[in-house]
């Protein structure tokens, strides 16, 4: 369908095969996902190589770092070259120097000028260090949508920004919203 062509998507934890290698998962993906059959091998190429995978396309997933599956799941969703690319906290689980080489990825991706990126996580530290916009999302309803530069201007943090749009958000219900601090309906997205 169209939705699925425009669409790429990974998931906090990607769906991967253990038994396949990226090259022939990506491939895989590439054919559900409607890319021409004379341009796939191009398409998963080209996929691998923007997400670092040339020197471990050929080893089974199942030997990969976490970071490196990761790279996969990055790979899968950009295969087909979508207009929108929805990441759900992709640097989750990752050691410092795989959180700041998936964040390097992310942003290149995002400078391309190919996709729009969708960043969803509640990491407010990545947010600041991939994002551009901020759209705060509370219980379904956008309760902010500003540029990071404009939220910071006056020396502010992204966390105090949150807390203060929230704990006014919370006191204009009434308080009737009984929250925990890991509350999973708060989003931040960029």
């Amino acid at each position: 369908t169209a939705a699925r062509r425009a669409i790429g998507y990974l998931p906090e934890t990607p769906p991967l095969y253990p038994e396949m290698t990226p090259a022939s998962y990506v491939s895989f993906v590439a054919k559900i996902k409607d890319v021409p059959r004379g341009e796939r091998e191009a398409a998963v190429d080209r996929a691998l190589g923007r997400c670092g995978l040339d020197d471990v396309r050929a080893r089974e997933i199942r030997q990969l770092s976490k970071g490196y599956r990761q790279r996969v799941g990055l790979a899968q969703a950009i295969v087909h070259e979508p207009a929108v690319l929805v990441l759900d906290e992709p640097t989750v689980g990752l050691d410092p120097i795989q959180i700041r080489e998936i964040r390097t990825l992310i942003r290149d991706l995002a400078a391309s000028g190919r996709q729009t990126v969708l960043l969803s996580t509640h990491i407010l530290a990545e947010v600041e260090a991939i994002c551009q916009r901020v759209i705060l999302i509370d219980r379904g309803r956008k309760v902010l949508d500003q540029p990071i530069a404009e939220i910071t201007a006056d020396g502010g943090s992204l966390e105090e920004v949150f807390t203060r749009v929230l704990t006014r958000d919370d006191a204009g219900s009434g308080g009737s919203a009984k929250r925990t601090p890991g509350d999973s309906r708060r989003r931040s997205i960029c």
